[in-house]
């Protein structure tokens, strides 16, 4: 899931069995990602369902601005916001961002088409573009103990 806690997002390169090992192991491809949607629906003519028109973008270099990300994103629909998350104590970049569509459509086109496919200038990684969560309310647990045994739910 999309968090805006820890916006570089690490990969593993796995180069051949670990030193000591008796030989390689196949690994099973790693699933794919969580969209926030179905990028391939059932039904000719169907489009993505996204109840969210908000995108979380990681991998954004450093040195990019607002004004620099928003006509990437242009480029699928009409933006009414880009917003690059800051540290709160230094104020320095954290190399993610919001990007807020005016349509569902848009952003599911964005989605699909930049998602892991494309990189600004020479970063290493691509953007990862996700739906962004929506808040969730925790749930509550309050531990109650020194019940009698013969007490129930």
């Amino acid at each position: 899931r999309a968090s805006s806690r820890g916006c570089m997002e690490e990969s593993t390169v796995l180069d051949g069995p670990e030193p000591g090992g008796g030989g390689s192991v196949p690994l099973d491809p790693p699933p794919p990602p969580d969209l926030g949607f179905d990028p391939e629906p059932e039904g000719a003519g169907a489009t993505p369902s996204m109840n969210h028109r908000k995108l979380f973008v990681g991998q954004i270099p450093k040195e990019f601005h607002e004004s620099n990300l928003r006509p990437i994103f242009e480029e699928f629909g009409p933006v009414e916001d880009v917003i690059i998350i800051r540290d709160r104590a230094s104020g320095q970049h954290r190399g993610c961002a919001f990007v807020t569509f005016a349509t569902e459509e848009a952003a599911a086109s964005a989605v699909i088409n930049l998602h892991e496919k494309h990189r600004i200038g020479l970063a290493q990684n691509p953007l990862q573009v996700k739906v962004a969560d929506a808040k969730v309310a925790k749930e509550s647990k309050l531990f109650v103990g020194m019940l009698p045994k013969d007490v129930t739910e």
